[in-house]
């Protein structure tokens, strides 16, 4: 992977985070994503983490908690679903990666 930053002919490189939070009908269907991701990830001969809930009471804490999981692809890029660091809600993530784009970026 190159260093960050930009060549000499305006092609630039980063390492982008990417995030969504997707809406589940309730916490079983949230369990069920994780317990998916989890077999997918596995099957595929990534190293699957548990990323447990933050307590009620910290940030992104809930009384109903709710664990995540994390793996990192073969690519080096991260990638999770768990809740929200500071809001609890369900947050899926892929972080890292060498991305080279020219100019301004205005689509995905």
């Amino acid at each position: 992977m190159d260093d960050l930053g930009t060549d000499p002919d305006g092609v630039a490189r980063d390492r982008p985070t990417v995030t969504w939070t997707p809406d589940f009908a309730n916490a079983a269907a949230y369990t069920a994503a994780v317990d998916t991701l989890r077999t997918e990830w596995s099957a595929r001969g990534l190293t699957v983490e548990d990323v447990p809930a933050p307590a009620a009471g910290e940030p992104g804490g809930r009384a109903a908690g709710g664990s995540g999981v994390r793996a990192t692809d073969d690519r080096g890029v991260e990638l999770s679903l768990r809740p929200g660091r500071y809001d609890g809600e369900p947050t899926l993530t892929a972080d890292g990666g060498c991305v080279r784009h020219q100019g301004y970026l205005t689509e995905w």
